[in-house]
């Protein structure tokens, strides 16, 4: 055999087993890549059903909170004064006195009479009396008055199921 056959045969011989090495070490890098894609995947997997398992904690601690927040609202709101209709009497002129819905609703189907010397027109029976508005009344003394003047209201309201009624003497 010629040197230059044997020197392209050992070439070719180096040549083989380098290129074994570096299909051995290409094999050897692709199956650490793959366990290092692995790894990563189950470690996704345990960080996303991780995530998973911590958000349905927070959504039912929010859902716990909400609840104490909606019983702490109506606990507040039954601490609340309800709206309601509030009478107070002004002095209107000599013997005229007004009776104002000092309160912070509306007065339906008002009624004023009296007694012992409140008098009253028709006009002071009223459909409506909003909250700052007023009804007129008189009150007349007379030598011969026996007893207070009396007033006696009654209304409708949308806080009260039956009819609301004050009777009180008047000065």
């Amino acid at each position: 055999m010629e040197p230059w056959t044997l020197v392209v045969a050992i070439v070719s011989a180096l040549a083989g087993v380098a290129a074994a090495v570096v299909a051995i070490v290409q094999a050897a890098a692709a199956r650490r890549d793959r366990q290092d894609a692995e790894e990563a995947r189950n470690e996704s997997r345990s960080a996303r059903d991780e995530a998973v398992r911590l958000s349905a904690e927070a959504n039912e601690a929010f859902k716990r909170q909400a609840e104490a927040q909606e019983k702490a609202n109506e606990i507040e709101l039954a601490k609340m004064p309800k709206p309601q209709v509030d009478w107070k009497i002004q002095q209107s002129g000599r013997d005229g006195r007004l009776i104002v819905n000092d309160g912070d609703i509306e007065a339906r189907n008002v009624v004023v009479t009296g007694s012992n010397g409140v008098y009253t027109d028709r006009e002071s029976s009223s459909e409506s009396v909003m909250p700052g508005d007023s009804v007129e009344f008189h009150v007349l003394r007379t030598m011969d008055d026996s007893g207070r003047p009396r007033l006696h209201l009654e209304w409708d309201d949308d806080t009260h199921d039956e009819r609301q009624v004050i009777d009180q003497a008047v000065q």
